[in-house]
């Protein structure tokens, strides 16, 4: 059973990590081109306004709209659908947290191969219930889901907040130390201020290839089996992250157990929380929950 319950975890990273490297890897590569580009390194620049660049064509130019504009009208509409935040009062870290939310809505063509040819009755309601679920999504969030794969539509609000900054510098990290320092300064923040979005996304995105380099997550649970702390680690995480934004990351119909349907039918209809419980066993629960209680104690106001 724990053989099992650790396999379903790393698959549940993986798809999580595929769907969206479908959704952002263009702006992946934007970020990287930006960050060998010595013009582009300014950690809090936002995106290059046409006025700054040089035209290929004056002709073609001149019968251009005007853009400037244009950005201006679409932060408006950004904001206007951002009136009642969720997650934070930074605009940047509002929609970069509302992106993790309604990632998987974006991205529903993609979900339906996840199931296969002939997906369970249990699957093919989820499914349904996501769609829903995604369709007032959609009336809530418009102009954010129909930017969703835009290259540059993160950047259209400087960053506000020290976490922001934080998100910032880590593009333009010169190694991997600096990533994993940097990544534990955003897990830290995340879960100071109760984000579930960003901590899961941190969690199954963000820069988990350090394995349990993170936090010395190994050392902590007494073991060198890297891969188990690891495991441990995105356990411990998504479980805390389950306790904010009412819950609603770990819900039967969020991100994760959606994943998790795809690949264990009894998992369908199931919080992630019930499903922990039900699918490993007491002794990595205990390890869980060591992990659990460090990341309280770091993420302490009293600390």
């Amino acid at each position: 059973m724990l053989r099992k319950s650790l396999v379903i975890i790393i698959l549940l990273a993986g798809l999580a990590l595929l769907l969206f490297w479908l959704a952002i890897h263009n702006k992946q590569e934007h970020s990287n081109l930006k960050a060998n580009n010595p013009q582009k390194t300014d950690p809090q620049a936002t995106i290059e306004r046409p006025d700054n660049r040089q035209p290929k064509d004056p002709t073609i130019h001149q019968n251009e709209p005007d853009k400037t504009h244009s950005y201006s009208a679409l932060k408006q509409k950004l904001l206007a659908e951002m009136t009642s935040r969720t997650y934070s009062d930074d605009p940047y870290l509002e929609v970069k947290s509302l992106a993790w939310e309604l990632g998987y809505c974006a991205q529903q063509a993609e979900l339906g191969t996840l199931f296969g040819e002939q997906p369970s009755t249990e699957q093919v309601a989820l499914l349904e219930l996501v769609a829903e679920n995604c369709e007032l999504k959609a009336q809530a969030y418009p102009t954010l889901l129909e930017l969703y794969n835009d290259n540059n539509w993160q950047d259209l609000f400087q960053p506000q907040s020290h976490l922001a900054q934080v998100f910032e510098l880590r593009k333009t990290a010169r190694n991997k130390d600096e990533i994993r320092e940097l990544t534990q300064s955003i897990i830290t923040a995340a879960l100071q201020s109760e984000n579930g979005a960003l901590l899961m996304g941190e969690t199954l995105l963000g820069y988990l290839d350090q394995g349990s380099l993170l936090f010395a997550a190994d050392q902590l649970l007494g073991t060198k089996d890297q891969d188990y702390a690891n495991n441990i680690n995105t356990a411990a995480l998504t479980l805390l992250a389950c306790g904010f934004n009412e819950g609603i990351h770990c819900q039967s119909d969020g991100m994760y157990m959606l994943f998790n349907c795809a690949y264990q039918h009894s998992a369908c209809g199931l919080d992630y929380t019930t499903w922990f419980q039900q699918n490993t066993l007491p002794g990595m629960q205990q390890d869980v929950q060591i992990l659990v209680h460090f990341y309280q104690q770091i993420s302490s106001p009293s600390r």
